[in-house]
Formats: C-alpha cells, sequence, structure tokens
C-alpha cells in the first residue's frame, strides 16, 4: 500500500491494449477507422462469420472489410474516410459492445493467466443443441448476459476497480472495459475506459472520482451519456479475485 500521497497508475496487460489500439484503427484502403458499432438484432444473421454479427476480432474485421469492398466492386483507396466509414456501416460490419469487452479480455487473460477467456466461461444454454453452438462458436454467443452472469462475474467495490473490470450500463444491457486507474494511495482518482459506443465506434472515455464513497454514477463522467444508471462494476472470475472486506 502507497502513502496517500503516492500516485500510482495501472494499466491493461500490452496484449489486451494492443487489441483496443487495433480496433480504434482499422485498416481499410488508405484509412484507419475506429471499429464501428454494430449489433446484429436487426438483421437477425445467423451463421454468418463473426465480424458480420458484431463479435469479430480487429482482423477479422479487416479481411471481412476488403472481401465485401471487392465483392461490391468498391476501390477503398479511392475513397475519403468518411465513405469508407460510410460502406463499413452499411453493410453492416462492426463490433458490438460485448464482442469488444470479450476481445479484449481474451488478450488479458491469454496474457496473464495462459489460458482460454472461452473456455473460462459459463454460457447458459438451452439444451443440447445450444451447448454444443455455445461449444463450437463461443465468441457469437459472447454477450453482456454472459459475462455478468453471476458464475462468470461478480460485483466490485469502486474503490477496488482495476484494469480488466467491467462496467455496466443502461440497467446491463452495454459494458465498458476499464483500461486504466490512476490512483492517489490506495484511493482511485481517475478511470480510463474502452467501449464500442452504442451508435457510434470504438472510443475511449474517462471518469473522475472525487469521492469513492459516492455511487459511480455521482462522479465526472467525460461522456455524460455514458452514465446511465444503473450502473454496476463487476470482475470477471478469470480476470481476478475480488476483496471481501
Amino acid at each position: 500500500m502507497g502513502d496517500s500521497g503516492t500516485t500510482t497508475h495501472v494499466r491493461l496487460p500490452q496484449q489486451a491494449q494492443d487489441v483496443i489500439h487495433q480496433y480504434a484503427a482499422i485498416a481499410a484502403g488508405a484509412h484507419a477507422i475506429a471499429c464501428p458499432y454494430f449489433i446484429n438484432k436487426r438483421r437477425k444473421r445467423k451463421m454468418q462469420v463473426p465480424a458480420l454479427v458484431g463479435k469479430g476480432s480487429p482482423r477479422e474485421i479487416e479481411e471481412e472489410i476488403r472481401i465485401l469492398a471487392k465483392r461490391r466492386r468498391r476501390d477503398l483507396s479511392s475513397m475519403s474516410a468518411e465513405e469508407v466509414k460510410r460502406f463499413v456501416r452499411e453493410e453492416g460490419i462492426g463490433i458490438d459492445c460485448s464482442g469488444f469487452a470479450a476481445h479484449v479480455l481474451r488478450a488479458y487473460v491469454r496474457e496473464e493467466k495462459g489460458k482460454d477467456f472461452f473456455r473460462e466461461l459459463f454460457f447458459p444454454a438451452k439444451g443440447i443443441r445450444s451447448w454444443i453452438a455455445r461449444r463450437i462458436s463461443p465468441v457469437r454467443h459472447i454477450s453482456t448476459a454472459v459475462i455478468s452472469h453471476p458464475k462468470n462475474s461478480a460485483p466490485v467495490p469502486l474503490r477496488q476497480i482495476a484494469p480488466g473490470d467491467l462496467i455496466f450500463t443502461k440497467g446491463g444491457s452495454h459494458v465498458l472495459v476499464v483500461s486504466e486507474v490512476e490512483r492517489k494511495g490506495d484511493m482511485p482518482v481517475r478511470v480510463s475506459y474502452w467501449q464500442s459506443r452504442e451508435w457510434d465506434a470504438v472510443r475511449k472515455g474517462e471518469i473522475r472520482i472525487y469521492d469513492a464513497s459516492l455511487p459511480l454514477h455521482e462522479q465526472e463522467w467525460q461522456f455524460l451519456e455514458d452514465n446511465i444508471p444503473p450502473l454496476e462494476m463487476r470482475r470477471l472470475f478469470c480476470v481476478g479475485e475480488v476483496r471481501i472486506r
């Protein structure tokens, strides 16, 4: 434990940071764009590649952009950055909030624990066919409900918040990934997070913590629209333990 005046910064492991930066700068033609938000609700795509259902890795998303551009006979190298973004959105390529969190934490668990993130998770399933589908392609079935399930994660107090923790907003339907925590002594004073922001793209945000005894939504948020209570902070068991005090 540091003294009350010591300032420390704790960040995600390097491989997890690399995944975030890849999503923040998807290679598309001559441009690097923030990966758009996409959730597979309206189109109800089934049995598609992960990049077309909001669950792809950065490399899978880049490859799908190249494939669809060739199929549509679109020259990405001659398009402006805004034209490329529009093309990617119109084709329904992107990442949803739980898919983004899963790929970041997969890199975290691989580097820090030497384990397969998806094999560490419990996936609720109805029947043998559902169980088999989740075993064959767990990334397609990742969701905020899965990662917030009591068999996968537990609430974490604000005083204990750490990189790799998750902040659930909008009643648990949206999730943010904590990427960095600045502490003064033992108290958090600044929390950085990343998310696939609804109807936008992969973005970074920040929370200034003025009183760790107050609820998270009463702290100072960079983007107020991210701060939609009820909020809950949770830590996956495959990431770390929560200390009981």
